[in-house]
């Protein structure tokens, strides 16, 4: 059986360094969730936990806040309908510590943020 896969990289700028300066790469897998959509390259989120506490209820918290998208990856795959996104933060060396960590708890989600207004 063929499975078709499609995958489509963009980034920032690409004329210019896509990482600020003492940052580092750190990607995060997502499920295809519709509103992932809307995380694009220049954007900001939230790294937010959730995991599985006590009696299965869920918990959520706050890992870091107002992190740059640095890169967006998706990737569909018609015959199992779903598609997996990869997307990539500018993070400092610390910080992808915590979030290494937080991905050993439960599940990383991102939460946009608005635009700044002007």
């Amino acid at each position: 059986m063929l499975t078709l896969i499609v995958a489509m990289v963009m980034t920032v700028m690409p004329d210019k360094p896509v990482l600020p300066k003492g940052h580092v790469p750190y990607a995060i897998k997502l499920d295809g969730t519709p509103a992932n959509g809307f995380l694009l390259p220049g954007g900001k989120v939230d790294v937010l936990l959730v995991e599985t506490v006590d009696k299965g209820k869920a918990k959520g918290s706050v890992v870091i806040e107002d992190q740059l998208i640095v890169a967006v990856d998706t990737v569909a795959d018609p015959a199992r309908k779903e598609t997996l996104i990869t997307v990539t933060l500018a993070v400092k060396p610390e910080t992808a510590k915590s979030l290494i960590v937080a991905e050993k708890k439960g599940q990383l989600r991102l939460v946009l943020r608005a635009a700044p207004e002007e």
